[in-house]
């Protein structure tokens, strides 16, 4: 991975709020594994999921409580799609039903 904010620290402990959060924010603006694509850096969403696992990670390693970790959900802002939920019309919903009958 090419973010900076990781090659000083060593060891677990060592991570902390600002670490995480820095590493979200470069997954936002530079951090896409998808090469092909045409926009770098993850979605919001994306990022925030990748430093909530960094988040229990520590909290796991270290044996913390819950909320006791480096970062808080709270800190990360409502952890919502992008856009609104897709409605099925009436007709593929019909399609689906008759395709699981005829199973």
């Amino acid at each position: 991975m090419e973010c900076e904010h990781y090659p000083t620290r060593q060891f677990v402990d060592e991570i902390d709020y600002e670490q995480i959060m820095g590493f979200r924010n470069w997954l936002i603006k530079e951090g896409n594994e998808k090469k092909n694509l045409k926009k770098s850096g993850n979605d919001r969403l994306t990022a925030n999921w990748k430093a909530m696992r960094v988040n229990k990670f520590v909290k796991d390693t270290l044996g913390l409580p819950p909320g006791k970790g480096p970062i808080k959900k709270s800190d990360l802002g409502k952890m919502m799609p992008n856009g609104p939920p897709r409605n099925l019309s009436e007709v593929k919903i019909g399609g689906v039903l008759r395709g699981l009958q005829a199973a």
